[in-house]
């Protein structure tokens, strides 16, 4: 029984090591060079521009705070989302370490930008990582001005390549306006398959659990 749980112990050890992707700030919660926006506000970022901790910028996009014309831009996590069309059509991408061959997971929530479009059709989003690539689109009238539209929440697998790295992008394919485009948040990275750390430590306490009623029943049988 020892062997058992030694053994689950150092998969879950191991698990954890793959999962210390250095895929961060996600929910863009981390930037540098004064472009956080206060509250209630938003910025632009420029193509190239690296102050948004982890990711790269294409053409312009918006960081908006969470309070900029509630309840339109109530961020999915945290206090920021990026409007993926700033001045500009843009897009933000990061490169990760990844293991080749092996597949992973990218959860991401969709919304919009309401304040330009019809009320029909959809603000489309190009998603690319590896060989995978999709396109994403929210539709405009599930967001109209003023209402809080729901965030969609989506996810894919893709197996990375050679090379020991992946480049996540996230393009907008909406043109008709400069300014009002998708809306990005809550962006994660995770080996496919792996169950979530709160699951393995209920597999490791149920494990232990275990050896310690084999214990006591052992014990029961000895008297």
């Amino acid at each position: 029984m020892r062997k058992v749980i030694l053994s689950v112990a150092i998969v879950a050890l191991s698990v954890g090591t793959v999962q210390a992707s250095p895929f961060t700030n996600g929910s863009f919660e981390t930037a540098t060079g004064g472009y956080n926006p206060s509250s209630g506000a938003y910025t632009t970022l420029g193509s190239g521009n690296t102050d948004l901790s982890g990711w790269s910028v294409s053409g312009t996009v918006d960081l908006v705070n969470t309070n900029y014309l509630a309840p339109d831009f109530i961020a999915s996590n945290g206090n920021n989302s990026v409007d993926l069309n700033g001045s500009s059509t843009g897009g933000v991408s990061q490169t990760f370490d990844t293991a080749a061959g092996q597949k992973y997971t990218v959860k991401f929530d969709l919304n919009i930008n309401p304040y330009f479009g019809a009320t029909s059709g959809t603000k489309d989003m190009l998603v690319t990582v590896g060989g995978y690539s999709n396109v994403f689109g929210y539709p405009n009238a599930s967001h109209l001005i003023g209402q809080g539209g729901p965030w969609q929440s989506h996810s894919f697998t893709f197996t990375a390549a050679a090379g020991g790295s992946s480049t996540l992008n996230f393009q907008s394919l909406f043109t008709a306006g400069c300014c009002w485009g998708p809306e990005l948040d809550n962006v994660s990275v995770s080996v496919a398959g792996v169950p979530e750390p709160a699951t393995w430590s209920l597999m490791l306490l149920g494990v232990a659990g275990l050896g310690g009623a084999l214990r006591v029943r052992r014990r029961a049988v000895a008297v």
